[in-house]
């Protein structure tokens, strides 16, 4: 092999490393996004969990109207715009 194929070969493979770079960050991006939908909805999730357990134990002190009253006042505050999807 002589010095002009080398040089051939070497602008032929240019933008392979920055495709590859490219490629590379967008996956990563695809990536993150997806964890952040899922840790979203993990939240979201956890905080009815909250909620329940809060009016639940609420409820089992005497006068279940103490409980009726939590879960009324954490429905309206859990209420908002609707997300369409």
């Amino acid at each position: 092999m002589d010095l002009s194929d080398r040089e051939d070969r070497v602008q032929r493979e240019d933008g392979s490393a920055l495709i590859l770079a490219a490629v590379v960050l967008v996956l990563l991006t695809a990536a993150g996004v997806v964890l952040l939908f899922a840790s979203r909805t993990d939240v979201r999730t956890s905080l009815a969990d909250l909620r329940a357990k809060r009016a639940l134990s609420t409820s089992r002190r005497p006068g279940s109207r103490a409980g009726r009253d939590q879960l009324r006042l954490d429905n309206a505050s859990s209420a908002g715009p609707v997300e369409l999807r």
